[in-house]
C-alpha cells in the first residue's frame, strides 16, 4: 500500500491544502514560515499514528477563528483534517481475494478521510455482484438456488436465504440453503457487506506513521583545525 496523495482541511492554520501528491521515494515541502508545512505533516501523522493517543482534537486543532461561525453553520461536523489516498499493491489485493475471491476490488485506489468527530469516509470501488458470484462458484450453488437468492450482493442473498425453506418441487434442498448461509456469513464476518469487509481488511493493512522534528543547526563555516586533533606520539621507555 503506497501513499500517493494527501489533503488537509480545517486543521490548525490550514484551511484547505488542496491535493498534495506524494512521490514514491522522497517528497519535500518547501514554503515560508507559518505556511502550514509542519501542520500538514502533523495531520498526515495523525492519520494512523504509531502512538494511538496522538489523534485529532477539536478543541486544540480546529482553526480558532473559524470555530464559532462553523459551529453555527454546521460546517464543523463535515471537517476532515486529513484524507490519505493510497495505491494498492498486489499483496493488498491478494488479502481481499483470499476472503472474497478475485475481481471484487475495481482499480487500485483506496482513500480514507478522518473527521474530528463521527465516522471515517472511505472511497473504495467494490463489485458486490462479483463477490456473490465468487461464492456461488466456490460453493457450487445450484442454478435453481441462485435464481431465488438473486445476483445483486452477498448481503442481499444472505438476507433472502434467512428463513428460506425449500419447496417440494424445487431443485435445491434445505441443506443447500444452510450451506450457502454458512459460507456467506463466514466471508462477511461481522461486516454488513462485501464493501465493508474489504474496507476492514485494507484498514488493517494501512501503514503506521512516525513523526519527529528534532534537528540541529550547523554553523556556516567550520574550522577543521579546531575539529581535528592530531595524533599523539607514543614511545616505549
Amino acid at each position: 500500500m503506497q501513499l500517493t496523495q494527501v489533503r488537509s482541511r480545517l486543521f490548525r492554520n490550514i484551511v484547505d491544502s488542496g491535493n498534495v501528491d506524494i512521490a514514491p521515494d522522497v517528497t519535500a515541502l518547501v514554503g515560508k514560515n507559518e505556511s502550514g508545512k509542519t501542520a500538514l505533516l502533523s495531520a498526515i501523522y495523525r492519520f494512523h499514528p504509531v502512538y494511538p493517543q496522538d489523534s485529532f482534537t477539536l478543541g486544540q486543532d480546529y482553526p480558532r477563528w473559524r470555530k464559532v461561525p462553523d459551529t453555527r453553520s454546521g460546517e464543523i461536523k463535515n471537517a476532515k483534517p486529513i484524507t490519505c489516498t493510497f495505491t494498492l499493491d498486489d499483496e493488498d489485493l491478494k488479502a481481499v481475494t483470499d476472503v472474497l475471491g478475485p475481481g471484487v476490488i475495481k482499480g487500485r485506489s483506496y482513500s480514507r478521510s478522518i473527521p474530528y468527530e463521527g465516522t471515517n469516509t472511505v472511497i473504495l470501488q467494490v463489485d458486490e455482484a462479483v463477490a456473490l458470484d465468487n461464492l456461488y462458484a466456490d460453493e457450487e450453488v445450484s442454478p435453481a438456488l441462485r435464481s431465488v437468492l438473486g445476483t445483486r450482493s452477498l448481503a442481499a442473498a444472505l438476507e433472502q436465504a434467512d428463513g428460506l425453506a425449500a419447496a417440494e418441487d424445487s431443485d435445491y434442498t434445505a441443506v443447500d440453503v444452510d450451506l450457502f448461509t454458512r459460507a456467506a456469513r463466514q466471508r462477511l464476518g461481522d461486516s454488513a457487506s462485501a464493501w465493508q469487509r474489504a474496507v476492514r481488511i485494507l484498514r488493517g493493512r494501512e501503514p503506521k506513521f512516525f513523526y519527529f522534528s528534532d534537528y540541529q543547526n550547523l554553523p556556516g563555516r567550520i574550522a577543521l583545525t579546531e575539529r581535528v586533533t592530531p595524533p599523539r606520539a607514543t614511545g616505549a621507555t
